[in-house]
């Protein structure tokens, strides 16, 4: 996946070796981290265990809150490191090596449940995981994929913006589709669960990048807007009241700023961003951050895993909300952590073993075969990149 996201400093007429930000690399462990989070309180339980007015809900809510912008971190992170002010050339092949990342662990995690559990596994089951974007297995991955095949013509036409339009285009998007959105959502987004969302999340971090934004901002300030941000969201969560203007169909609840559309999200997440790519990562973390950032993305594919999506997780961790709250917040957190670690262990098993077997390389054969065939030959160049 890091490949994917990672934008390349390529002009047209030369090669320059990017710069590696290594605090958006560290920003994508930590996105992933907060994802799994949410589905320990979520999906495990926690959240719907825990009795409304007690220390243990108010907790485990403000670390739902705190961890709400994870989605939103990733895809600005997409726009933020995608976005060029030059044209290069997509590489096609980074989708299809993510693609089959995608159906390896869907169909080993599928036979390693059907040894286990065979009672939870159907051969349908197992059919399925080879097309996980059709039978939309993974709701990111599925809006991902439309937005990888529209960056060209996005990035195509950010390009063309001036950085005044730009600053338009983030104050429409801010006022329009998060804080609008959040009280009438008529365009469809689902409260983020959209390709319509990550698209203008792309944009919004193309934004950041080319205009900039939060140039004068310190890390340590953006790391204050983050908490202001999220001490709203949990105050309304906790202390919020319902409110209905029926003459604009407009229905408030104490879920208002728990949404990845919300205005606080949205400006948390566009905190991290700005926070983070400021981050100097000392040389020695370097290739430590590196490495876990290139296996982050396999933790949601394999916390997302139909199996343990459907039957391991559920309900797995609503005990917690008996416990003190200490117990509760160390527990969630260690749990998604040694999750999200253990993944990133085994997805350099798989990184190894593409390698070896040179999956990037026959792919990118592939991919140069059929767009030759299909379009005629380009003279340009793919960029040098980790074949992950």
């Amino acid at each position: 996946m890091e490949a994917v996201l990672r934008a390349e400093t390529q002009s047209p007429t030369q090669h320059i070796k990017a710069e590696r930000n290594y605090g958006i690399d560290l920003l994508r462990i930590l996105s992933m981290f907060y994802v799994l989070v949410l589905h320990v309180l979520g999906n495990g339980g926690v959240l719907g265990a825990a009795t409304e007015g007690t220390a243990q809900y108010m907790a485990s809510w403000f670390l739902e809150i705190w961890t709400y912008g994870a989605v939103d971190i990733f895809a600005l992170i997409s726009g933020y490191v995608s976005y060029t002010e030059y044209e290069k050339k997509t590489d096609f092949s980074n989708y299809i090596v993510l693609w089959l990342q995608a159906v390896l662990y869907g169909v080993a995690a599928t036979l390693v449940f059907n040894c286990i559990h065979p009672e939870w596994v159907t051969k349908n089951d197992l059919f399925q995981m080879f097309f996980p974007i059709s039978n939309g297995l993974y709701w990111y991955l599925s809006a991902y994929t439309g937005l990888f095949f529209m960056m060209p013509i996005l990035n195509a036409g950010l390009r063309k913006c001036s950085k005044r339009t730009m600053k338009r285009m983030v104050f429409v998007i801010f006022a329009a589709f998060s804080v609008w959105a959040s009280l009438i959502d008529r365009f469809e987004l689902k409260g983020g669960y959209s390709f319509a969302w990550i698209v203008l999340l792309y944009i919004l971090g193309a934004a950041i990048k080319k205009c900039n934004i939060g140039a004068n901002i310190k890390a340590w300030q953006a790391f204050l807007g983050i908490v202001l941000c999220c001490l709203i969201g949990w105050g309304w969560k906790i202390y919020g009241v319902e409110a209905e203007w029926k003459i604009w169909s407009i229905h408030i609840t104490k879920n208002l700023f728990v949404s990845y559309i919300s205005p606080t999200t949205l400006l948390a997440s566009v905190f991290y961003v700005i926070g983070f790519s400021k981050l100097k990562i000392p040389p020695k973390a370097q290739k430590g951050v590196s490495f876990c950032a290139a296996g982050a993305f396999a933790a949601y594919l394999l916390n997302c895993q139909r199996c343990i999506w459907e039957h391991e997780l559920p309900h797995k961790f609503a005990y917690l909300a008996d416990k003190n709250v200490g117990v509760l917040l160390l527990c969630v957190i260690a749990v998604s952590l040694a999750f999200l670690i253990g993944s990133i262990l085994i997805d350099q098993i798989r990184i190894w073993g593409f390698k070896l077997l040179r999956v990037k390389q026959l792919v990118r054969r592939f991919v140069t075969f059929a767009e030759n065939l299909l379009f005629g030959a380009d003279d340009q160049s793919y960029g040098d990149e980790n074949d992950n």
